[in-house]
């Protein structure tokens, strides 16, 4: 790869152009721009504060780095496939539909997930045969007709 973080070049010159500016505010305010400089000086433009602005967290390092090989996973495949003449991968059907967001959800309805097919019970998932578990007769009216539920009693039910 050769360099840790592909944005540093760009970090270091707004640092650089920062820095400059700053020191130009110092000379018109007749400080002295050498306090930018020097690790002793509440201003100095080297301490931990003052470069944050101008660093990656560790999270965002990694985060860069796996989209960079991503990327070039993925351009490796492309370029292979079209010097060795293969046509364009088939659309792909099997990719799961995105679940709806929680409040868009309808409870006791089954959605296929990574763990397989599950319901959901309006506050959480529950494997297809077990009942919904419901609180109150309210929460039970509310599920779809034909849903299995069990109220805190124990009891099983079908709306």
């Amino acid at each position: 790869m050769g360099t840790i973080d592909r944005t540093g070049d760009n970090q270091l010159y707004k640092f650089t152009f920062d820095l400059g500016r700053k020191v130009d505010e110092y000379r018109k305010a007749g400080k002295d721009p050498r306090d930018l400089m020097d690790p002793s000086k509440p201003d100095y433009m080297g301490s931990p504060g003052a470069l944050a602005g101008y660093q990656k967290t560790l999270q965002q390092s990694s985060q860069d780095i796996v989209e960079t090989l991503r990327r070039q996973t993925i351009d490796t495949i492309n370029e292979g496939r079209v010097a060795a003449g293969l046509p364009d991968p088939p659309a792909r059907n099997d990719v799961m539909p995105a679940i709806p967001p929680a409040d868009q959800r309808s409870p006791g309805s089954i959605y296929s997930t990574p763990k397989g097919p599950m319901k959901w019970t309006g506050t959480g998932w529950v494997k297809p045969d077990e009942p919904t578990k419901v609180q109150t007769q309210s929460e039970a009216e509310k599920l779809a007709p034909g849903t299995r539920y069990q109220t805190p009693d124990g009891k099983v039910y079908v709306r």
